[in-house]
């Protein structure tokens, strides 16, 4: 019998071995990341349903919303939800009362709305919630009982200040003039759950008193899972600054904080951030010295004051010692023409800011106040579309931009010229 005799490979040729194994490895892990890569990079589409998509909004966090009207029934809307969980979560058919509905949504909230009306027309304003599910439910809220119960006001003379979606529900803000030259604010609660109401007197003012401008009455300042906070100058000439009122969603009092002046600020209007009541209802207010804002119960003080002769938009927060001390600015140098303003909305990170005056018009993210220096133009794209503040830097004209929650660094877009087409909305990863 023959034996053939193998001899053992030598450490020279097994380091290369291992050595040509590890590059074939490594060569199909890069093979593979080149797949995953491309697979993020990708484009799919939307396709066109009965009508062609005509308009478009983000749902803040929750991914886009595509509009398609029904040309031969303006009173009816294919409603789509686009977003990260499934790539066409739903479609879903919205019938509204009228021909135009007004959009309110809000960071926290787990719904949108869409309201019929924002004035009370025959005792009511009508809505539409709709749920992340792709649930469509009607609603209306009759204000006659409500008002009876609180001190028989008048619902005829109930004027919407403005409309605003909370974490837990909606809040409305009235002004009513049941006596002559006597402005009563009153906050209307609508739980999100059961859309359950609930009403309350935020205060009362003389329209003949030095307290007739609009800085003194209550405004929107804020909200938490358990209560919204509104605030209003001071009435009491020994406590300069502002009145801060805490509210639960069932209208009962959960407390009362006073803010102090710290500075003196300038004249400023309010201008429209957010898809708010106020925002669709434009009705501009000129005569505010600083503004209070509340994030997670943390009182905002926002205002425009002159330092070394400019011009800067300040923001102040307390401190360790409850001292309100200045947590950043915006310097707008010698000369800012126009009437200064301020738009403030609530994000997941703290604020953004409509800033500057009716002249020089421009926004930017504040995180927890501190007013970041890049900034953009307002335009109501900004509105329909918050995420463009995100994109600061890059061109984004003729797109919709929304980012990925669970991760931050994806940001799908698609170009609005598709819209009012028959081609598909085709997204793409950037």
């Amino acid at each position: 019998m023959k034996y053939i005799a193998f001899r053992s490979p030598s450490k020279k040729f097994v380091f290369f071995g291992l050595l040509t194994l590890c590059v074939i490895a490594l060569s199909s892990m890069q093979s593979s990341k080149n797949v995953l890569h491309s697979i993020t990079q990708f484009l799919f589409p939307i396709e066109v349903g009965k009508f062609p998509y005509n308009e478009t909004v983000e749902w803040n966090d929750r991914g886009v919303l595509l509009f398609a009207h029904n040309p031969t029934n303006k009173k009816e809307t294919m409603v789509t939800l686009v977003n990260e969980e499934k790539l066409n979560t739903f479609t879903e058919s919205l019938n509204h009362l009228t021909e135009t509905y007004y959009i309110l949504q809000d960071v926290k909230s787990k719904y949108l709305y869409f309201f019929e009306n924002l004035e009370v027309t025959n005792g009511v304003i009508a809505y539409h919630q709709l749920s992340l599910a792709g649930d469509i439910t009607a609603q209306k809220i009759t204000f006659a009982l409500m008002m009876k119960n609180i001190g028989n006001y008048p619902v005829e003379k109930l004027k919407t200040k403005d409309i605003i979606v909370c974490s837990q529900g909606i809040v409305l803000l009235f002004e009513c003039e049941k006596e002559k030259d006597i402005l009563t604010d009153i906050a209307v609660f609508i739980t999100d759950n059961n859309c359950l109401s609930y009403a309350t007197i935020l205060g009362v003012r003389d329209k003949k008193s030095k307290f007739n401008t609009e800085a003194y009455s209550y405004h929107y300042a804020g909200n938490t899972d358990a209560f919204v906070s509104f605030s209003r100058k001071s009435h009491d000439a020994k406590k300069k600054g502002w009145e801060l009122t805490n509210i639960s969603y069932k209208a009962k009092l959960v407390g009362t904080k006073h803010i102090p002046s710290t500075v003196k600020f300038g004249l400023h209007q309010q201008s429209f951030m957010g898809q708010t009541g106020s925002y669709y209802l434009k009705k501009v207010h000129t005569e505010f010295e600083g503004q209070v804002f509340t994030y997670n119960d943390i009182p905002y003080i926002f205002g425009y004051e002159t330092i070394a002769g400019k011009i800067q938009l300040s923001c102040y927060t307390a401190n360790d010692k409850g001292e309100y001390v200045l947590c950043s600015s915006h310097s707008f140098g010698a000369k800012l023409e126009g009437l200064h303003q301020l738009g403030v909305e609530e994000t997941n990170q703290g604020f953004a800011l409509r800033m500057g005056s009716s002249k020089i018009d421009i926004c930017a993210l504040a995180p927890l106040g501190k007013i970041e220096t890049k900034n953009t133009a307002f335009t109501k794209a900004i509105i329909e579309n918050p995420f463009i503040l995100h994109m600061l830097g890059k061109s984004v004209a003729d797109k919709m931009y929304f980012g990925f929650s669970k991760d931050p660094s994806t940001v799908f877009s698609f170009s609005k010229k598709l819209l009012n087409t028959k081609q598909a909305i085709n997204f793409e990863a950037l």
